[in-house]
């Protein structure tokens, strides 16, 4: 829920600091609902390095994105679209800062997963233009 609250904040309305506070909130939250590494905590990491992204802080991003794609690949089968969306945004920040190798790297592995999985085409085309 707080997590649905900050993404309202941060992509409807660009409240950075306040989809951050309710990311804080929802963290917290989890911290003391679940053991460590459990999913719930891939998706909060994921907002954080959304908003992180947005404020061009980049390091922090693929901080968070790391941290999702380490509880993904925990959690969740190979194929799982997740990998494909964590892969896409870590690409991502890899281009932005001008590491266009590993950018490349991740989002090839984002496509490969997008393909395989019989994904929307128009997911694939989005990844083919990253």
């Amino acid at each position: 829920m707080c997590s649905n609250i900050g993404q309202v904040l941060l992509r409807e309305l660009g409240y950075y600091a306040a989809a951050l506070k309710v990311l804080q909130n929802a963290y917290q939250i989890q911290e003391k609902t679940f053991q460590e590494g459990n999913q719930a905590f891939a998706s909060t990491f994921s907002w954080y390095g959304s908003v992180y992204r947005d404020l061009k802080e980049y390091s922090k991003a693929l901080d968070y994105f790391e941290k999702c794609l380490t509880i993904v690949r925990k959690t969740l089968p190979e194929n799982h679209p997740d990998f494909g969306l964590t892969y896409s945004n870590i690409g991502d920040i890899h281009h932005l800062m001008s590491g266009y190798e590993k950018a490349l790297a991740f989002h090839h592995k984002a496509l490969n997963i997008q393909e395989n999985i019989k994904r929307n085409p128009l997911k694939c085309a989005t990844t083919y233009t990253n």
